[in-house]
């Protein structure tokens, strides 16, 4: 499957949850591999871990590192001081994972960016996962299939 970087938008990367398999790729050096599928997911880098959200077999996946887990069946909670941020992966209460990142102040500032349709989550994939963790809709449209 294809995955789009959180971070770069040239940056993809194929991966299989079946072996583990992942490797970066351009999307400018390699514009065919794009155009032959859609990504299936994203994927960024917090505290040091690789994070991806994929859907795989009509389910959506959180995985952190090697760590699979559903995202209907787990909520991600993020907690934020300035610009430090604690994102918990909970299973019935229970915390899952726990990661610990900051985060840069945005300059310009969001309400200065003159970019149209951007928002927080756009700069903090930790708060993308929680948003998409909170909304049951949003999780059946992420890269669904047509």
């Amino acid at each position: 499957m294809i995955l789009q970087s959180h971070a770069a938008f040239d940056t993809l990367a194929e991966y299989s949850p079946e072996t583990g398999d992942f490797a970066l790729f351009s999307r400018g050096f390699e514009p065919a591999r794009v155009a032959s599928a859609q990504p299936a997911g994203i994927f960024g880098h917090l505290a040091g871990q690789r994070v991806m959200l994929y859907r795989w077999c009509g389910m959506l996946y959180l995985q952190i590192a090697d760590l699979q887990l559903p995202m209907d069946r787990h909520v991600v909670e993020l907690r934020s001081d300035n610009i430090n941020r604690t994102l918990r992966v909970l299973a019935d209460g229970a915390v899952v994972c726990e990661l610990r990142y900051n985060v840069q102040p945005l300059d310009p500032p969001l309400l200065d960016d003159p970019t149209p349709f951007i928002e927080d989550e756009d700069f903090d994939f930790g708060l993308l996962l929680a948003n998409v963790s909170q909304d049951n809709t949003r999780q059946q449209r992420m890269f669904a299939e047509s």
